[in-house]
């Protein structure tokens, strides 16, 4: 056995296997929270992004290639993606007045179901499919 990673936050294995996804507090007192991605292999890390939005759930890509992240701040939600390398920017993918949460990515297509959890509705999620070009 051997330790990966001290935090207590979100985790996520990406599908090879060779790369964790998790979230860390920088600053917990402020909020801050920050998005990296540890290589299991070599034992590095690179920061994908970070803010003081809390980022509540975590999911790779089918290739592994990208993660797909809620963020919850600025009044709106949104899912944002990230290269897991970090050759690109992060970008939204969606973006909603109510919680947003990715559930999965459909194997072989750039589809993404989530859902929107919507207040007064409790512990009930409406689901949404959304397309995303290979631009996305």
């Amino acid at each position: 056995m051997k330790q990966l990673i001290n935090s207590n936050d979100r985790f996520n294995l990406s599908p090879k296997g060779d790369n964790v996804a998790y979230v860390e507090r920088e600053f917990p007192d402020r909020g801050d929270f920050e998005l990296w991605v540890h290589n299991v292999a070599r034992g590095t890390r690179r920061l994908l992004t970070s803010g003081p939005e809390k980022m509540p759930s975590l999911l790779w890509s089918p290739d592994g290639d990208a993660v797909v992240f809620g963020s919850l701040g600025d009044g709106n939600t949104k899912i944002y993606c990230a290269q897991a390398d970090g050759s690109r920017q992060v970008h939204s993918l969606v973006q909603g007045p109510n919680r947003l949460h990715p559930f999965s990515w459909h194997p072989t297509e750039r589809k993404l179901l989530y859902g929107e959890f919507v207040p007064g509705v409790k512990k009930k999620a409406q689901l949404w499919v959304a397309t995303f070009s290979d631009t996305d």
